[in-house]
């Protein structure tokens, strides 16, 4: 991020008598149209994802990052030295085209990534990009905690929050992988916390978002650095970093990112210490300031509020924060532009919290808002999205060591998936390398699009647009590493395929065609047989809570791919359900991935032995009674539930669930009033349950 960056965010402020200042003609009429949407967001989010991959950093990247022309990089960060103590600070994330490793926008990434997994994990899970998204995740995590210096009691005794010297670094043009051999290593440029310079906002926001990757895989030794770090930050005095950041990254505030620790804590353990501090400390946050790296407090006001620690006069602050960005923001040709630089990461921001706030008309100004960044065919701000050729200002990917003189010259890599920095507030965009006001590229513009392709790809699912499909990694680069994207390309070709299953093992995908083929007539011959009374009533009373006894998956084998995961990697929701285990068997291709004994005939008899299984479905229904529209339908499975299906509509559920309850008068137009409603349950093994009703 280049010093003037923070210069043009202080310039602007976040005032509420600014934003009504902008409010006398802006062109509010003048909207993109979101609700006939051209984009293929799953696809859009897929891509996202890499931009994480190109701005790895540490001696694991070969082995870590799909970009084969990125390597280890910046290994002198091992042998940092704190209290005469060497201590490894490498790995991480760059910041942005140069190569510091900053601590607060890389700690806000991290959470805002952590909070797109944990509203929208459905679209990762749909679309087969969990593997992806959770690997660059433990990236952030395992950073974290190697930038935790515990004392002998095991207490926090500082925390690195900054590696890199923003003025040298900027003056070097090239690769990472070659900085260290031209500009001498970092081990003197490693900044840590102490009691004089607390670094309350990066140490906080760190402890954010390894609560929330707690929340979302449910990984014991993130909850407790999270813990340990939050106990820093309580016991000193309470001060923004301010050795390091300098004009880069200076915080305005720390009540935002403390508030925000404290209440994922609070999610996470429940525990009355985090609600008590958040209550202590949410007064002093802005929830009509921009979300950005520099503040969250809309983010974590709105958490607040869920938890019922925070009443405000004002409404919805997430509401507040959302509609003062947008209305200071002026409209050029449909776009929202809140900034001149970098005007595309608040334009996300603002995407990602239009679907959280939901409704018809946010949700399609936010898809509106994400055509224009991601082009419609056309010029496209994202970079290998469109035919668009677009020159971020990035040192790894350029081939050039002139950004001044080359700014127009096509980059040796393409840095798939990254955003680059957008239009002016005149709908102005310099296509130019070294006009980084335009062209800029960094971790806190990428993870507020990430949120958003989220946003947008749970909302296709939800409405069932079929067109929404990742397409295969290698169209999007030839320039893949083929030992790290096995595992990825396996699980988004199964979701493609729609072999997309909750448990470790499923059907085949001839099948779950038959079974489709075959539904018709299953409700044909239901009816008849109801009408014909050749069926006997069904004996079930009122939803009824079963043992769940041993409801294990299939052992079908998981195949992993050769990055430096933790041995426990079961992928959890925000609820702790299992999810992850559907990775390699999903893939009913008959490929084997990294040389693991994965089989279409092995898999076969995996679902053979699974079909066997028998479990009952309960329902709070009775054969032939009349219920109101009103009446709450409970469905209990003892194994994870497939599917649902009133009449010839297929009820939507959240996945991994063995409870579903849903109101009948949700699906009126599909019930019958004077005839019988047939409801069709079943589970992954195969198990069904018909039901037939009336209502009145």
């Amino acid at each position: 991020m280049k010093k003037e960056t923070k210069k043009k965010i202080l310039a602007t402020g976040v005032s509420l008598a600014m934003v009504v200042s902008l409010l006398s003609n802006n062109g509010f009429n003048r909207e993109v149209k979101g609700d006939t949407t051209n984009n293929n967001f799953a696809r859009a989010l897929q891509e996202s994802l890499y931009f994480f991959d190109a701005n790895m950093c540490g001696g694991n990247v070969k082995n870590e990052s799909a970009f084969s022309w990125r390597d280890n990089c910046h290994t002198g960060d091992e042998l940092v030295k704190f209290n005469g103590k060497t201590v490894d600070v490498s790995g991480g994330y760059h910041d942005a085209g140069d190569h510091v490793k900053f601590g607060l926008p890389q700690a806000y990434s991290a959470t805002m990534l952590g909070l797109s997994y944990y509203e929208y994990g459905d679209a990762y899970k749909e679309y087969g990009l969990t593997k992806h998204y959770k690997n660059i995740m433990k990236h952030f995590v395992d950073y974290f905690e190697k930038c935790t210096v515990l004392d002998g009691n095991g207490n926090v005794e500082a925390f690195c929050y900054q590696v890199g010297d923003g003025n040298r670094d900027h003056s070097y043009w090239g690769k990472p992988e070659e900085q260290d051999s031209k500009q001498g290593n970092r081990v003197n440029q490693a900044y840590f916390s102490s009691s004089d310079n607390p670094a309350t906002d990066i140490v906080s926001e760190t402890a954010a978002a390894l609560a929330i990757y707690y929340l979302n895989f449910k990984d014991e030794k993130a909850l407790n650095y999270s813990r340990k770090l939050f106990a820093y930050a309580q016991k000193n005095n309470k001060k923004a970093a301010t050795n390091g950041p300098d004009e880069f990254y200076k915080s305005q505030r720390i009540e935002d990112d403390y508030c925000m620790a404290a209440i994922m804590l609070y999610k996470a353990t429940k525990n009355s210490t985090y609600s008590n501090e958040f209550k202590n400390y949410s007064g002093k946050c802005n929830e009509w300031a921009w979300l950005s790296w520099d503040d969250v407090s809309g983010l974590a006001l709105n958490y607040g509020s869920k938890e019922g620690l925070y009443s405000n006069p004002n409404g919805n602050p997430l509401g507040n924060c959302f509609n003062n960005m947008k209305n200071g923001s002026k409209v050029t040709n449909g776009y929202y532009c809140l900034n001149n630089w970098g005007s595309t990461r608040y334009n996300c921001n603002m995407d990602a919290m239009a679907f959280m706030l939901g409704g018809d008309s946010n949700i399609n100004w936010a898809l509106g808002q994400l055509d224009y960044i991601l082009g419609n065919d056309n010029r496209s701000y994202v970079v290998g999205h469109t035919k668009f050729e677009l020159y971020p200002h990035y040192r790894a990917s350029s081939g050039y060591n002139d950004v001044n003189a080359n700014g127009k010259t096509k980059h040796k890599h393409v840095l798939v998936g990254a955003l680059v920095g957008g239009p002016d507030q005149d709908g102005n965009f310099v296509n130019d390398a070294s006009k980084y006001q335009y062209t800029e590229v960094a971790l806190d513009y990428n993870a507020g699009f990430v949120f958003a392709c989220a946003g947008a790809a749970c909302r296709m699912i939800s409405i069932g647009d079929k067109n929404q499909k990742t397409v295969d990694d290698s169209t999007l680069s030839n320039e893949f590493r083929s030992s790290v994207m096995n595992a990825y390309r396996t699980e988004a070709a199964s979701a493609r395929s729609g072999n997309v299953e909750e448990s470790s093992s499923e059907e085949t995908t001839k099948e779950t065609e038959k079974e489709t083929e075959s539904e018709k007539e299953t409700v044909k011959e239901t009816e008849s047989s109801v009408n014909n009374e050749t069926q006997k009533p069904s004996e079930e009373s009122n939803y009824i809570e079963e043992p769940s006894g041993n409801e294990e998956s299939s052992n079908v084998e998981e195949s992993s791919h050769n990055t430096e995961t933790s041995k426990n990697d079961e992928v959890t929701d925000s609820k702790g359900s299992s999810s992850d285990s559907n990775v390699v068997s999903k893939s009913n291709t008959g490929k084997t991935v990294n040389k693991k004994v994965t089989t279409k005939k092995t898999v076969k008899k995996e679902i053979v032995k699974a079909k066997k299984r028998s479990g009952k479905i309960k329902i709070n229904l009775k054969n032939k009674k009349k219920y109101k529209k009103s009446k709450k339908i409970k469905i209990k499975s003892r194994f994870i539930i497939k599917s649902i299906r009133l009449n010839s509509k297929n009820i939507k559920f959240k996945k991994n669930k063995k409870k579903v309850k849903f109101k009948l008068k949700k699906y009126k137009k599909f019930l019958k009033k004077r005839k019988y409603n047939i409801l069709i349950i079943k589970d992954i093994y195969g198990n069904k349950k018909i039901i037939k009703f009336k209502v009145k």
